[in-house]
């Protein structure tokens, strides 16, 4: 190995490990990057709350349990998730919808309402309608101007369900 005879300390570095230093300063700065890189990922990552919020669940006013549990299985199609007497969830796919009892409720002043995505909303209206669905008069299925194929209907207690998909 040759060494130079001189007082400078960078001089005296074999020429060997002269040619590869510049090559491992640019590994060891690349290594130093995506170190510090990650540390403030995860600093901010640390300082992110996480994500609470996973689905919505609408909850409807309901008069008659039973009224409502034949409406949405025999009618809809929905299944009975669960059933505490006055509170009823019903899950078809991947909704959920919950009912409370409101013997008091007057139908004509209810204003629940749900919008329902669907991936086949003319598939969805046809199997309604040859299953004897009442469609809302004023709702049936039309491409509306903000971007939605859509149409409505009225369960027993005049909630207002409207299923829709955005037009491509």
């Amino acid at each position: 190995m040759y060494l130079p005879k001189t007082p400078r300390p960078w001089k005296s570095v074999p020429v060997r490990i002269a040619t590869v230093l510049p090559a491992t300063v640019k590994t060891v700065k690349r290594t130093i990057a995506l170190v510090l890189s990650a540390i403030v990922r995860d600093v901010i990552a640390a300082r992110t709350p996480p994500s609470m919020l996973t689905a919505v669940n609408p909850k409807l006013p309901m008069r008659k349990a039973a009224i409502t549990k034949r409406y949405y299985i025999e009618q809809l199609g929905f299944s009975l998730l669960s059933d505490y007497g006055k509170y009823l969830i019903f899950g078809k796919d991947e909704v959920e919808i919950h009912f409370f009892e409101f013997k008091d409720l007057d139908p004509h002043e209810n204003y629940g309402q749900v919008y329902l995505r669907t991936d086949d909303i003319d598939g969805l209206y046809q199997s309604f309608l040859s299953s004897g669905v009442a469609i809302h008069p004023s709702a049936p299925l039309q491409t509306k101007p903000w971007g939605q194929r859509e149409f409505s209907l009225l369960d027993p207690d005049y909630n207002l369900l409207t299923f829709g998909q955005a037009v491509v």
